[in-house]
């Protein structure tokens, strides 16, 4: 097992120690969306909240842990990892995929941890009967999420630009 891939476990185990710790802590009804503003603005059952939470952890372990890794066994025709008219030999395209997959799973680690830290908020803002998350908060998980974006797909083109120099020096 690769770093990556122990990361995104044992985020898994501890989003759910998290609702764990917290699920006999909330109320019966516990303020489930917030507006731009941090502001509540839609509530739930308590049990719906956390079946939902589990769904969104198991979705992402499916998505990252599963989906992901499984392109590699897709046919050349659903995949272009080489231009047209090239061959891609079977070493370099299983380094495509392996930088593909580990690029992903880094992207599922900052996920997990944004859900993380987001879930957090929401928690405490129930316990706490606040109804409100603080507003720099939820700017900065915004810029969080682009920023993961953009350095995740900054980092696969680097990776594909080096390829392709590679296959021109060849």
């Amino acid at each position: 097992m690769n770093k990556a891939r122990n990361i995104f476990l044992g985020m898994i185990l501890l989003m759910g120690i998290q609702g764990l710790f917290y699920y006999f802590a909330l109320p019966s009804t516990m303020a489930a969306h917030f507006g731009i503003s941090g502001e509540a603005n839609g509530w739930m059952p308590k049990s719906q909240f956390f079946i939902f939470y589990a769904i969104l952890i198991a979705i992402l372990g499916f998505a990252f842990l599963i989906l992901i890794p499984a392109l590699g066994q897709l046919p050349e025709v659903f995949i272009r990892l080489r231009q047209k008219g090239e061959r891609i030999d079977l070493f370099k395209k299983r380094d495509i995929l392996q930088h593909i997959n580990n690029s992903m799973l880094w992207l599922g680690n900052l996920t997990q941890l944004l859900l993380l830290v987001v879930m957090q908020m929401v928690f405490e803002c129930n316990r706490n009967g606040s109804q409100r998350l603080p507003k720099v908060i939820v700017y900065v998980l915004s810029a969080y999420i682009g920023g993961s974006f953009l350095l995740m797909s900054s980092r696969t083109l680097k990776f594909f630009q080096k390829q392709n120099r590679s296959s021109l020096d060849a």
